[in-house]
């Protein structure tokens, strides 16, 4: 097998399901907080990321978008992705730009409930949300591709612990068509794509697979998301990014379960196309130690 060093091509073989000589990190976002309280300083730009970044060994980043939705649908131009071009350039991590889908833009700019209710209430100014979602979007990845990422993450939280929030026939008929036109356009692109939801969104992976994503990102066993069933499904097909749970991290715990934990790492890797990363991100509260000697040693 031929060696590869560079953290992008690493990401990159992970993602297409080719054999890999370690296991690829990544998180989805690092809060700030995290950063700061780590640096002991006011303030993170791209010096202080980079080097949170570095020392934790991670081989991509995920950049979110900055807009002022006030709300309502923001015009490409506000919308932009903090040093994006410096961490394409400039650096050799793997760069993944974040956009919202529509599920995800509608829970933001209106009342939550109110867009919950439109499936059955309101279906043609969901149909309207959903095609200006769509129109930003397109324009948002030829911006993005023009830019130099490696790939791009629809994001959008369809889900809970148990399964989606509104029934699958509406979000197959109202979003994912949608949905397939944009991936379309972000594969015509050369650029790879991944899908972001918390929760079960399991009854949805035969129509992402369909629509040609290359990866999922949170893959959550206290939501019934069984990485090894999706695995043998979907292997050399779809990435699987993002399996340790938050919780397993959050306080101390003893040599012996951090071993059992590797030791899952290590299994759940054995089959290609995974990139090891936590469901939510680096957020407060988490015991960065321990996710640290992971890291490590897997």
């Amino acid at each position: 097998m031929k060696a590869i060093f560079s953290s992008r091509d690493l990401v990159k073989a992970a993602i297409q399901g080719k054999a890999v000589e370690r296991i690829p990190k990544g998180e989805l976002c690092i809060e700030d907080r995290v950063i700061e309280r780590e640096f002991n300083r006011s303030g993170v730009g791209f010096s202080e990321r980079h080097a949170f970044v570095s020392r934790l060994g991670l081989d991509l980043i995920c950049l979110s978008p900055l807009y002022d939705a006030s709300g309502k649908l923001p015009s490409p131009s506000q919308v932009y992705w903090p040093d994006l071009e410096r961490w394409a350039l400039e650096t050799p991590l793997y760069t993944f730009a974040l956009i919202d889908g529509a599920f995800g833009w509608g829970g933001r700019i209106m009342d939550y409930y109110q867009f919950m209710a439109m499936s059955y209430r309101n279906e043609t100014a969901l149909i309207d949300l959903v095609a200006s979602v769509e129109k930003l979007n397109l324009e948002l990845v030829k911006r993005l591709s023009a830019w130099g990422v490696n790939g791009i993450i629809v994001a959008e939280d369809i889900a809970y612990q148990k399964g989606l929030l509104i029934n699958p026939q509406t979000i197959r008929k109202l979003f994912m068509p949608s949905l397939a036109r944009q991936a379309e356009a972000v594969l015509r692109a050369g650029l790879q794509l991944f899908y972001h939801s918390d929760g079960n969104y399991g009854e949805l992976l035969p129509d992402l697979n369909a629509i040609g994503f290359d990866g999922l990102h949170c893959i959550d066993r206290q939501s019934g998301m069984d990485l090894f069933a999706l695995q043998r499904e979907y292997g050399g097909r779809i990435c699987f990014w993002g399996t340790l749970d938050p919780g397993e991290l959050a306080v101390k715990r003893d040599p012996e379960y951090l071993q059992q934990l590797r030791n899952q790492v290590r299994i759940e890797a054995s089959r290609s196309g995974y990139i090891l990363g936590t469901t939510s991100g680096i957020f407060e509260g988490i015991c960065l130690a321990n996710l640290e000697e992971i890291y490590r040693q897997v």
